[in-house]
């Protein structure tokens, strides 16, 4: 389910916008999704749920549409690709993806899912150092569909 609104995943940066790099994709990358490096430095989506995100990389929409006139923010980098993304910095806001079968409130916090997208943060004992990523910028009930949607999310 891909919700309307936003064509690009920048929506609110600082004066300067963000920190924006390109790197090799290390497998297949979907705009606005969060990312980390693999051993070879190459970009992959964040792979630990709840797990410690140092620089909070996040993938950007690519620079030309495809071939079907498909919005750039809808199209998928493939492994090997050239990758384009940003170093979110605090009170960035970024159109990310909240998993499915979870919702998120205003304000809440968003830890990584483990697959690229954002789940809300349940607080507990086994808190990790780092590993909240933003906090949900709008109220967000996707608790009965499976798929991922976007989200407006506040970088922290």
């Amino acid at each position: 389910m891909t919700r309307t609104g936003y064509k690009r995943i920048t929506i609110r940066t600082g004066p300067f916008g963000p920190v924006r790099e390109e790197r090799m994709a290390g497998a297949a990358i979907t705009p606005g999704e969060l990312l980390d490096r693999n051993s070879a430095g190459n970009l992959i989506p964040h792979g630990t749920s709840g797990g410690f995100v140092g620089e909070k990389l996040v993938a950007m929409e690519t620079q030309h549409a495809d071939a079907a006139g498909t919005d750039q923010i809808n199209v998928d980098y493939a492994s090997a690709d050239v990758a384009y993304y940003a170093v979110g910095q605090p009170g960035d806001v970024f159109y990310m993806f909240l998993k499915g079968s979870d919702q998120a409130y205003e304000g809440s916090a968003l830890t990584s899912d483990g697959a690229g997208a954002l789940q809300h943060h349940a607080p507990g004992t086994d808190d990790i150092d780092n590993s909240i990523v933003a906090v949900a910028e709008e109220d967000l009930d996707n608790s009965t569909n499976g798929s991922r949607v976007r989200i407006k999310a506040r970088i922290v």
